[in-house]
């Protein structure tokens, strides 16, 4: 689901940029690590006690031991055990919390979820969530499917389920019962949501109408002003995106450079606005400049509404609309980088041919 791999995503970029040393997994032993340990391995199983924060980053990652602080982590499979001091914030493929975990404030993110420990507040959005510990304050839970399990203690819960929650006697049983009439009925206030075929066609229309409304804009303003720029890119099609990595990377960073150091922050607003706006509008312009390669036939406002709409389809399939998205922003800054400073085509002398028949 889109939600969770952005989630997911985010965790990962700032596990990413506050690595500062790598620590080996431990061996089971009573000392205490550090105060804030950073640990980054494909396996990693902690049995010490971490007396600052645990961030982490692993294919798989078993926190056994004692943390007094709070745990950030990113792993493939991912198990709690210990006591945490202070909150945790997790995210993965699968994440289980046994019934020896406790924590303040519980926030996960993943595709399967077992929560079977102990903790203040919970939120959790996943695909399918398994609910058996306890929970002393506030549970939130977003998921696709969500499994009471008996013995599980909470005073109200709000979940959000395309179908209405479940009762099971365990995760692996498959005797699953309705709320009505069990111990949770009463304590959980349901709300249905849509489905995810539903969510992804309400994303489609959503997307096709707002990429159809700027592709025209884009269209009536610049068609006539885009042959060279399109010329440009018919002519070196691969060079022309390669262009657009130098301004995706480095505009950002100049702008909120030049916002620094006072003086010329103008220039880094400037700079950081026209990013932002050719950003946001960079399925339009690469649907316009397209429709003059592709499509020189045809008048460029219905080539572009039509190159557009394609474009919209392709942003709702998880990988080619991450890929097409990328090359839409490579195009549309090589166009930009195009306009503030034309690249000239080399000129090619040709000579005459000349006959030395006498």
């Amino acid at each position: 689901m889109k939600r969770y791999g952005k989630a997911i995503s985010c965790l990962l970029a700032v596990l990413l940029l506050t690595v500062v040393t790598v620590l080996p997994a431990s061996a089971a032993s009573d000392a205490e690590v550090g105060e804030d340990s950073y640990l980054f391995s494909d396996s990693l199983t902690v049995e010490d006690t971490v007396t600052g924060d645990l961030l982490a980053f692993a294919m798989e990652l078993d926190v056994r031991g004692a943390v007094r602080g709070s745990i950030r982590a990113f792993a493939s499979a991912l198990r709690l055990q210990g006591e945490v001091g202070r909150n945790v914030t997790v995210a993965g493929l699968t994440v289980q919390c046994d019934e020896t975990f406790s924590a303040n404030d519980v926030m996960i993110a993943g595709e399967t979820v077992v929560f079977d420990g102990v903790c203040r507040n919970l939120r959790v959005e996943a695909d399918t969530v398994y609910l058996a510990g306890k929970v002393t304050g506030e549970l939130y839970c977003e998921a696709d499917k969500v499994v009471l399990i008996d013995g599980a203690e909470f005073d109200s819960a709000r979940i959000l389920s395309p179908s209405e929650p479940v009762v099971a006697a365990s995760p692996t049983d498959s005797g699953e019962r309705s709320l009505a009439g069990s111990a949770f009925e009463g304590r959980v206030a349901f709300e249905k949501q849509n489905g995810p075929v539903v969510d992804t066609l309400l994303s489609l229309a959503v997307s096709l109408l707002s990429g159809l409304a700027l592709t025209l804009f884009c269209a009536l303003l610049f068609a006539k002003r885009s042959d060279r720029v399109a010329g440009m890119l018919k002519a070196h099609p691969f060079a022309f995106c390669l262009r657009g990595f130098a301004p995706l990377l480095l505009l950002p960073f100049a702008g909120v450079l030049l916002l620094l150091l006072g003086y010329t922050m103008s220039v880094g607003a400037v700079l950081l606005l026209a990013y932002f706006l050719v950003i946001a509008a960079s399925k339009a312009i690469t649907a316009l400049l397209l429709a003059r390669v592709l499509l020189s036939r045809w008048s460029a406002i219905p080539a572009s509404l039509l190159l557009s709409a394609g474009i919209s389809v392709l942003g709702v399939i998880p990988v080619l609309g991450t890929l097409s998205s990328l090359l839409c922003a490579l195009i549309a800054l090589a166009a930009l980088l195009e306009v503030v400073h034309p690249r000239r085509e080399p000129i090619v002398l040709k000579n005459p041919e000349m006959d030395f028949r006498v």
